[in-house]
């Protein structure tokens, strides 16, 4: 269950791992939008796991240079996208990955969506658990602005 954070009630020191302040995070996301941001899982006084929108973002286990990013099923908005690579950026993450898995019908929409995003199609299969649907893997490179640790 996710905890709603909107206040400074929470700051962990680094939001994803290794990325930005939580304090930082939802600074950031201010500038992109007003919902609120919501905390899916802390581990170690660190949040994990977070989501903005229809958007969640969580770290690849033992990448410090990698996020995940689910609920692309859902054409997350322009606005989401910005503020996902803006924060990958500021917290060194170089390197996103996604899936969808949408019906037959769906799937050359999203792609091109996406594509013209910046992302890349790794993998492009029928589903293996909804037989009417393709599953397709994304990537997506960003240059970021914090190097290093």
């Amino acid at each position: 269950m996710a905890l709603m954070v909107d206040d400074d009630s929470y700051d962990g020191e680094r939001t994803c791992g290794y990325g930005i302040s939580w304090a930082d995070t939802k600074k950031l996301a201010k500038e992109f939008f007003q919902q609120p941001l919501s905390i899916v899982s802390v581990e170690y006084g660190e949040v994990r796991d977070f989501s903005c929108g229809m958007c969640n973002i969580f770290s690849m286990r033992y990448d410090c240079g990698m996020l995940n990013i689910g609920g692309l099923n859902y054409k997350i908005s322009d606005t989401y996208l910005d503020f996902v690579d803006t924060f990958a950026s500021r917290g060194g993450f170089s390197t996103l990955l996604g899936s969808i898995a949408v019906p037959t019908d769906e799937i050359e929409r999203l792609i091109t969506y996406y594509t013209e995003k910046g992302w890349e199609v790794v993998s492009k299969k029928h589903s293996n658990r909804n037989a009417y649907k393709i599953h397709v893997v994304l990537l997506k490179h960003i240059l970021c602005e914090k190097k290093g640790y």
